[in-house]
């Protein structure tokens, strides 16, 4: 890989935090797809990249669909507040992962590399 799409990976964690899931699931990989392999990057690596996006966007405030379903099976005395301070830890963790994965990407296709032979 020549190019590592940075803009385009943290416009999409930018863009995945404000619309339901869905809406981002129709246009945003498809938008793009047809275009990957001309710029180089692999499919798979990008697809990789962006499910690390979209699984930061359900736990990211403010609309972090899984934040709402934690607070309906959290015990009363959990509030949201707390809810929404106790994601820091594991967004930084996934951030963490986006990075390493955009920056060595062998770490997301090696194991799909052995299923080809």
């Amino acid at each position: 890989m020549k190019r590592k799409p940075r803009p385009l990976i943290f416009g999409e964690v930018l863009v995945d935090r404000f619309p339901d899931g869905r809406e981002v699931l129709g246009g945003a990989p498809f938008n793009v797809a047809w275009n990957l392999r001309g710029l180089g990057f692999d499919p798979l690596w990008f697809g990789v990249l962006f499910t690390i996006n979209m699984e930061m966007a359900y736990i990211t405030p403010p609309f972090g669909f899984n934040l709402f379903i934690l607070r309906g099976v959290a015990p009363p005395e959990v509030t949201m507040t707390d809810i929404y301070r106790s994601v820091g830890p594991f967004v930084l963790l996934q951030a963490l992962c986006l990075v390493l994965v955009m920056i060595w990407p062998e770490l997301a296709l090696w194991l799909p590399s052995l299923m080809k032979q």
